[in-house]
């Protein structure tokens, strides 16, 4: 049987606590963040990774994110009682076969970004709300055949939003390097200029 991975995501529900429905939403970011080719060539690199972590060590800890990468790059059923709700440490210790490559955004954090991304992340639970609403109305009905659509319009809905993500946090970067330019050139044509001619 073939896995995929939309089989990744959780559907929020208005009867669970907001603390629960934060990390589904933080969990569903993170599944999102591996969709499409390059993301799915993340999966399966650190699946490998991490298979070759688990026969070195043997730990339980191991195991579980060679299951997690697994189940995101579609190789075998991700046993979600096992995994649990992804965060951003797990996406962290996934993509810990390219620690040498990038750069630790964590440091790097802009709060202002942050702030912005946190109000985009309250817009985006409403709307997947919204849509766990409509599937619920929908199961309502007749069952046959709802589950595979269920399941292809909340990966879609996820897609979206990871790609809503990356746009907002893009255009905010080349507002804030044109910012700065703008900043760098004021002071570079006062420097030309030099000190304004006083009185003789």
């Amino acid at each position: 049987m073939a896995f995929t991975i939309a089989e990744m995501y959780y559907a929020p529900a208005r009867g669970k606590s907001e603390e629960v429905n934060e990390r589904i939403f933080e969990h569903n970011k993170i599944v999102s963040s591996f969709e499409g080719e390059t993301g799915q060539q993340q999966a399966l690199a650190a699946r490998q990774f991490w298979d070759t972590e688990f026969m070195r060590k043997q730990t339980g800890y191991a195991h579980r994110m060679s299951q997690i990468a697994g189940g995101l790059a579609g190789i075998e059923e991700p046993w979600m009682s096992d995994v649990g709700y992804l965060a951003a440490a797990d996406r962290e210790e996934l993509m810990a076969f390219a620690k040498g490559e990038r750069q630790d955004l964590k440091q790097a954090q802009d709060p202002e970004l942050e702030a912005l991304m946190k109000d985009l992340g309250v817009r985006q639970a409403e709307e997947a709300f919204a849509l766990t609403d409509k599937h619920d109305l929908e199961l309502m009905g007749p069952i046959e055949g709802i589950a595979r659509p269920h399941t292809l319009e909340r990966q879609e809905q996820n897609r979206k939003f990871a790609e809503e993500r990356e746009r907002y946090a893009n255009e905010y970067q080349e507002a804030r390097r044109l910012q700065n330019e703008s900043r760098a050139s004021e002071k570079q044509e006062g420097v030309e200029r030099g000190p304004e001619d006083g009185p003789a």
